[in-house]
């Protein structure tokens, strides 16, 4: 099988409050937060797909990839950086 990129969506980017005023102290205070418009997977990569794309970069699994919870190929991909998602 090979590797094919994920169908990827778009985003819209908006503002919105985040924070609390009345919650825990490092929750405070409110605030704006800008979110520019970007693209994510329509769905979960799963273990299945992950594989693949391992086999064909001789990327490295996450230190996950053996634990028994999350050897199921038809699970979501788990424990992989920013880098690594980018990446793939």
């Amino acid at each position: 099988m090979e590797y094919s990129e994920p169908e990827m969506v778009l985003l819209e980017g908006e503002s919105f409050v985040m924070g609390s005023a009345s919650g825990r102290e490092d929750e405070a205070p409110p605030h704006v937060v800008e979110l520019s418009p970007f693209y994510i997977a329509r769905f979960a990569v799963r273990t299945r797909e992950y594989e693949i794309y391992l086999h064909q970069t001789g990327a490295q699994p996450s230190s996950f990839r053996s634990d028994p919870k999350f050897t199921h190929l038809d699970q979501p991909v788990v424990a992989i950086s920013w880098f690594d998602a980018m990446a793939y």
